[in-house]
């Protein structure tokens, strides 16, 4: 009898294991070009608010916004990543350490830095130009490619010939118009990459892709780029009293979260200045702050801002201002 249920007790705890394999199975993916983790956790998890979670156990993406064709990245089950926390959507580098057993996950570090956004995320999440701007294209590829990525050579062609010095290669990630009145706005100019003139090969420029924040795609305008810095941390960076709508995000997607960046529709003629800092406010039914968030450029009309903090995701036509005291 002793035997018996020692045996069954053995079969339990086997079918328990497979089991627990089964419900906490994970999968490889290679990143496809077009792909976002929002998108990503829709088709593998059935959930895209998991995709916070996917990044975070994922350390080779330091920035959920610029993710590569090619990269292998890991996919737990979504049992398996509901029981971590949330990961602090900063786009801050982290440090990879050696690889530690896959069930074991460990929460972004907080980097303490200067600036109030990053270089990479500060530079490729553009601006908004009422027409869209450049002074040529890139014109082929050195391989026949569509695409180019960094440390590839690209040929440009130039309305005015071509020219020692570096380039931004950008492409028009949307027409915006104003959330409340329809009113068109302009073109969202997103960076794809940073270009250095060669020299020349019959009447092309020939360019070095230095750095790349999502594909260079043939037929990408081309503009001068002057190396810029993001502006700095403020110790008491101005409220003023002012208010406006979210006209646009730099993610492929209509929902922001902390640490991305967003467009408004007011801008230096209205009085903004880079560093004013605003609350993410909902008014209906009673007034509620999502969240808070601070100018990092100016254009005469509109403004980017990164989200300092949410409370939850920030969508386009959300309202922003200081709240009712």
């Amino acid at each position: 009898m002793k035997k018996i249920i020692v045996a069954v007790a053995a079969s339990v705890a086997i079918m328990a294991s497979v089991m627990s394999m089964h419900l906490f199975a994970a999968e490889d993916y290679i990143i496809q070009k077009g792909d976002n983790l929002w998108d990503i956790s829709d088709s593998k998890l059935d959930d895209t608010l998991l995709w916070p979670k996917l990044w975070n156990v994922n350390p080779e993406i330091e920035n959920p916004d610029l993710i590569y064709p090619g990269t292998r990245i890991r996919i737990p089950s979504p049992e398996e990543l509901q029981q971590i926390s949330p990961v602090p959507l900063k786009k801050k580098k982290r440090r990879v350490k050696k690889a530690e057993p896959k069930h074991i996950f460990k929460q972004r570090e907080l980097i303490t830095q200067k600036y109030i956004i990053s270089r990479d995320l500060f530079i490729s999440s553009g601006w908004i130009a009422k027409e869209f701007p450049g002074i040529g294209m890139v014109k082929h590829e050195a391989r026949g490619s569509e695409i180019a990525g960094e440390g590839e050579i690209v040929y440009l062609q130039l309305e005015e010939g071509g020219s020692p010095g570096s380039y931004i290669a950008i492409r028009n990630a949307r027409t915006v118009k104003h959330p409340v009145t329809g009113e068109l706005i302009g073109y969202q100019v997103k960076v794809t990459g940073i270009l250095e003139a060669t020299g020349m090969d019959g009447n092309l420029t020939k360019a070095l892709i230095t750095t790349s924040y999502d594909d260079v795609e043939v037929g990408n305008a081309i503009l001068p780029y002057t190396p810029v810095d993001p502006p700095l941390i403020q110790e008491n960076p101005r409220r003023p009293d002012m208010s406006g709508y979210v006209i646009s995000s730099h993610t492929t997607g209509h929902i922001s979260g902390e640490g991305d960046v967003i467009f408004l529709d007011k801008g230096e003629s209205d009085g903004l200045k880079v560093g004013d800092v605003f609350s993410a406010i909902t008014d209906s039914p009673v007034e509620r702050i999502d969240g808070e968030l601070q100018v990092i450029s100016l254009r005469p009309t509109t403004a980017s801002a990164v989200l300092l903090s949410s409370n939850q995701e920030i969508t386009i036509g959300s309202k922003w201002g200081q709240p009712k005291k």
